[in-house]
C-alpha cells in the first residue's frame, strides 16, 4: 500500500486478533499511528447495514477509511456498495478501493481497483 501512495483518515478493524495485526501492520508501515479503531460491526457476519452507520458518525474530516475484515464479509460489502448481484471472492489480502462523493453513498459507487494480495506482495 505504501508503494501505491495509499493513505487513510481512519483504519476501522475487526475485532479478531489476526484482524487487528493486519490494521495494525498497515498503520505502522504507513506511519498512521492511532489511526486504528476496533469496530466490532466488521467482525465476521458483517453487512453493510452495520457498517454503515459506523463510517456515517466519522464526519467531514475523515474521507479515506480502509476496513480490515474478513471473507465473505469484505467480498459482499464491495459489492453491495458497488451494486453487484454476487459477493466478489476476495483472496487472502485483497484490497479493494471503493469511492463515494457522498456519504451515505449513493449505490452503486465507484470502484477504482482491485488487487489480489499475491499482487500486492510483488508491487511492495
Amino acid at each position: 500500500m505504501a508503494a501505491l501512495g495509499l493513505t487513510f483518515d481512519l483504519i476501522l478493524t475487526s475485532p479478531l486478533r489476526r484482524a487487528q495485526q493486519t490494521a495494525r501492520i498497515v498503520a505502522d508501515r504507513l506511519g498512521l499511528g492511532k489511526a486504528v479503531r476496533v469496530c466490532q460491526e466488521a467482525g465476521p457476519g458483517c453487512r453493510l447495514s452495520e457498517v454503515a452507520p459506523v463510517l456515517g458518525r466519522c464526519g467531514d474530516s475523515v474521507a479515506r477509511v480502509l476496513v480490515v475484515g474478513h471473507q465473505p464479509d469484505m467480498g459482499r460489502l464491495a459489492a453491495d456498495l458497488v451494486g453487484a448481484r454476487e459477493p466478489f471472492g476476495f483472496g487472502r489480502g485483497t484490497l479493494a478501493c471503493l469511492e463515494s462523493a457522498t456519504w451515505p453513498p449513493a449505490v452503486p459507487c465507484g470502484m477504482l481497483f482491485l488487487i489480489p494480495g499475491e499482487a500486492l506482495e510483488r508491487i511492495g
